[in-house]
């Protein structure tokens, strides 16, 4: 099986004690993938050059002018409500989507001839004990 690993947000070197490099072969090693990676053009200079070569793909950050919950009508959904009653502040649901966006902008960059593709962040981690079947 042919598995690509498409990892994008921003860079964190590090997660819970852990590094992001070692995470990464981590990933790479138990799914025998290739990897690709994406970040905004302004993040660009946080990423180690150790992934900015081959499959390492930058596009500028996308203006949100459209917010997911305060600018649509309500609808019925008690979900909706309840974030429209306790989010005050809207800037941490903004900006929630740039995520699907950057992948997105990454998705288009790799090849269509893999069987399993994986969407993944940089500040992600694997347990080391997970077994592939």
């Amino acid at each position: 099986m042919k598995i690509a690993i498409g990892i994008s947000g921003l860079y964190r070197d590090n997660i819970g004690g852990k590094k992001v490099p070692s995470n990464l072969l981590a990933m790479k090693n138990k799914f025998k993938a290739d990897m690709y990676y994406h970040t905004w053009d302004t993040e660009l200079n946080k990423i180690p050059l150790e992934y900015r070569s081959g499959n390492f793909f930058t596009t500028p950050e996308p203006t949100m002018e459209y917010h997911p919950i305060f600018d649509p009508k309500p609808t019925r959904s008690p979900k909706h409500h309840w974030y429209r009653r306790t989010r005050k502040n809207g800037n941490k649901t903004l900006h929630g989507n740039k995520q699907i966006i950057g992948y997105s902008n990454l998705f288009d960059k790799i090849p269509n001839d893999y069987d399993l593709y994986i969407r993944t962040r940089w500040d992600c981690s694997i347990n080391p004990d997970f077994l592939i079947m």
